[in-house]
């Protein structure tokens, strides 16, 4: 069973919080994926009430 020793987790610390090696060179960071749709609807949302607002001011 040598061989699963390096694959265990160190004791005391959870999985998340170990520290790889060097990283997966085939992922990609967090941010650049698709934008949920949640969130396209808000900002859709939110730039039809500035218009709405552009257009009390404005006469």
């Amino acid at each position: 069973m040598r061989g699963m020793e390096h694959k265990r987790q160190k004791p005391g610390i959870g999985r998340e919080e170990q520290v790889r090696e060097y990283p997966d060179p085939d992922r990609e960071p967090p941010e650049s994926g698709r934008p949920s749709p949640g969130r396209a609807a808000e900002e859709a949302r939110r730039l039809k009430e500035a218009e709405a607002h552009e257009h009390d001011d404005g006469q």
